[in-house]
């Protein structure tokens, strides 16, 4: 509920995050091993995202896309550096997609029923 409370704040959102109760993408063909390295890699990527750009508020809820820039070292790099920066903000978009798809609901039906209550 904090995350609600207090608007999205990156130390709610991580704490939810890192706590694997949203461990997405549950399958039975991948081992679950796999499935958990694998939304720890793409979590440890959104991490970066959100720090790098400051996403907190309604940065998570308005449905605008999402920008990651990192500086590369050279002009060589540059298209290494996009390339893998597109795939990085890729996943990243598609967890809070993800979150925001299943807390956006559950908070509004909490509201709803505390005002009918």
């Amino acid at each position: 509920m904090h995350i609600w409370q207090y608007d999205w704040r990156y130390a709610d959102i991580m704490s939810l995050l890192r706590s694997e109760y949203v461990l997405w993408h549950k399958d039975d063909e991948t081992p679950f091993k796999d499935q958990l390295q694998a939304f720890r890699q793409q979590l440890d990527e959104t991490e970066t995202v959100i720090l790098a750009n400051g996403y907190e508020g309604y940065q998570w809820t308005n449905g605008k896309p999402w920008a990651y820039v990192e500086d590369s070292i050279d002009e060589d790099s540059t298209v290494e550096v996009t390339d893998k920066n597109t795939q990085i903000l890729l996943k990243a978009q598609e967890l809070r997609d993800e979150l925001t798809s299943v807390l956006l609901p559950a908070f509004q039906e909490t509201r709803t029923s505390s005002y009918n209550d």
